[in-house]
């Protein structure tokens, strides 16, 4: 009984790199299933028309956080490590430059709308200019969470993503209970439950960092060095999600965009391992040398591959009979795109996990680079597969896309930081590893 007690306060709020990465993998399968309960909810209730109005307002919140981060939450992380006596500084300095970067991207938002939603409503397109001031609160967020990171406090920020799905999931069976869910109330339930965990997570951490205010101009160069170097990743994320979808839709008929999308749908569950390793590693490395960089990143890259491999070979057996069930027999032709994608979800996993060696050694401008080069080089190839091959053309675009950089990740490793490229097969060492870190009781 005390070795199961020990280990649920491990998994629960353990700090060492395996018991974080076990948390996140553990909340982000919870916030999953969540999600998947929500979008049910909303897809039933709301109807295709409604579900379309929700999507329009919900979606320009978390955009605009994204390509207004200005890198914030990666370089607190980094510098949180690299310089922890200076924390208190620094998150002053963050605190500002946040509310600066929200306050912008809310009045860009603001000005914009109603111009890219002018086939809505005059009330929809209202509402959601209320609604995007809600992105100074998202914004935040990633940067709080970012600094419970760079203090090793990974389970506040795991509990606080998973409070947003459930409290969201809460807000939209009472809407649905009581007969007033619609898309303007959906809308809020997915938005302003941002506000009170911000609250919260501001005043724990106030508490705990005490951040100061005066003589902030060293920290806030500090942070927005890094940051600058490092913002083409979170910018270069949204836009190719954006890019991906405009041309995918463009080019498919929506049987083939139905099919897309649920074989895409389904492989993204297979990235849950690379999100929570990446989530842990920089601000586990970031105050190492090299050597022990690059030893810990081909660790994490060869269970990365280990886990996406093992449970993507057992997704391929079960596939026709799990999307049959799941999906309906129309969506069977789905199984064929998703083979493809197990690939590229392996290579993508394995790439990003790669790339945390350059973030932790103050080189984010080479991630930024890799992520510009394969948003260019994808561009090309789905004008021209996804024409020719349908649904199976924008997948093999895609995976195209993943060799690319995992090549060029590879050749950075001897060319940059002149060292081997870590061995990315599992040994029985990191069998044996991993089975006394999870096993042991301290």
């Amino acid at each position: 009984m005390q070795f199961l007690a020990s280990k649920i306060n491990w998994l629960v709020k353990g700090e060492g790199g395996i018991a974080a990465t076990l948390q996140t993998v553990f909340s982000r399968f919870f916030i999953l299933a969540i999600n998947l309960a929500t979008g049910i909810i909303t897809a039933r209730v709301l109807g295709p028309e409604g579900r379309g109005e929700q999507a329009a307002i919900i979606f320009w919140p978390g955009l605009l956080a994204s390509t207004f981060t200005l890198g914030l939450p990666l370089s607190i992380v980094y510098n949180f490590r690299r310089h922890p006596e200076k924390r208190s500084e620094m998150f002053g300095s963050a605190l500002v430059l946040c509310s600066v970067l929200g306050l912008l991207a809310s009045l860009t938002g603001y000005c914009l709308l109603p111009y890219i939603l002018n086939q809505y409503s005059e009330q929809t397109i209202a509402f959601a200019r209320i609604m995007v001031f809600v992105t100074i609160s998202i914004l935040l967020n990633l940067v709080l969470y970012g600094a419970y990171e760079g203090i090793q406090k990974f389970y506040m920020s795991n509990q606080a993503l998973t409070l947003i799905a459930v409290m969201t999931l809460a807000l939209l069976l009472l809407f649905s209970v009581s007969d007033n869910l619609n898309s303007y109330t959906s809308s809020i339930a997915y938005l302003v439950i941002h506000i009170p965990i911000s609250v919260w997570l501001l005043i724990s951490l106030w508490r705990t960092l005490k951040p100061k205010f005066k003589g902030i101009l060293p920290s806030s160069k500090s942070l927005v060095s890094y940051g600058v170097r490092s913002y083409g990743i979170d910018l270069f994320n949204a836009v190719s999600d954006q890019i991906n979808q405009a041309l995918v839709v463009s080019a498919l008929n929506p049987l083939e965009m139905g099919l897309f999308a649920i074989s895409i749908s389904f492989t993204n569950m297979l990235s849950i391992f690379r999100l929570s390793i990446v989530t842990v590693l920089l601000p586990k490395m970031a105050a190492r040398s090299q050597k022990e960089v690059v030893e810990v990143t081909g660790l994490a890259a060869r269970i990365c591959a280990a886990l996406t491999l093992g449970t993507g070979l057992l997704a391929i057996i079960v596939a026709p009979q799990l999307i049959t069930f799941l999906y309906g027999a129309d969506f069977i032709e789905a199984v064929i795109l998703f083979r493809i994608s197990v690939l590229e979800v392996l290579l993508t996993g394995v790439t990003l996990v790669l790339a945390q060696a350059f973030l932790s050694l103050n080189k984010p401008g080479i991630v930024t680079v890799l992520q510009a080069t394969g948003l260019m080089a994808g561009i090309p190839l789905r004008l021209i597969l996804i024409p020719a091959y349908g649904y199976v053309g924008a997948g093999v675009a895609i995976l195209l896309s993943s060799i690319i950089r995992f090549v060029l990740i590879i050749a950075c490793f001897p060319i940059l930081l002149k060292c081997r490229v870590p061995n990315l097969l599992i040994t029985k060492a990191d069998i044996v590893y991993l089975a006394k870190n999870v096993f042991k009781t301290t």
